[in-house]
């Protein structure tokens, strides 16, 4: 038997949070994947629930030969992703497990004039032919 002076002595284990409710004018998808690394299959589902928790659709699907962990997180996100979009869906929270390819990101709409320089270089590719792709530090001289 444990006494209860012990008990407090020891960490405690962190209680599960619930559900995360999302503000009322988005719905939230929560995002599983199943992968197998024998089969190289993965197996992805979504569950799309409003403010209140009610689900609202939920979908499964199934891809094969994924070769790696990493590529199953990415296929999944990627899917869900599509899947909101075909759906509508355009205030969506995406909730994917702790080990999955994203930790926390948020994405965002700007205006064409705050998105400029970025825009300017995907231009470059259809108005200056230039098809190379790269990543670079710093800023480009010509914006």
């Amino acid at each position: 038997m444990v006494r209860d002076e012990e008990m407090e002595s020891r960490p405690q284990c962190r209680q599960e949070i619930g559900w995360v409710v999302p503000p009322r004018q988005f719905v939230k998808c929560n995002i599983g994947m199943k992968w197998s690394n024998t089969k190289k299959e993965l197996g992805v589902a979504w569950i799309l629930r409003n403010s209140e928790g009610s689900v609202l659709l939920h979908s499964r699907r199934s891809f094969l030969r994924v070769l790696t962990k990493d590529k199953a997180y990415y296929l999944s996100l990627v899917w869900a992703i599509e899947s909101m979009v075909s759906l509508k869906c355009q205030r969506v929270y995406f909730a994917i497990e702790g080990g999955m390819l994203l930790l926390e990101w948020s994405v965002m709409k700007e205006t064409g004039d705050i998105n400029r320089d970025a825009r300017l270089i995907a231009s470059s590719v259809i108005n200056c032919d230039r098809f190379q792709s790269y990543v670079a530090r710093g800023y480009l001289r010509w914006l």
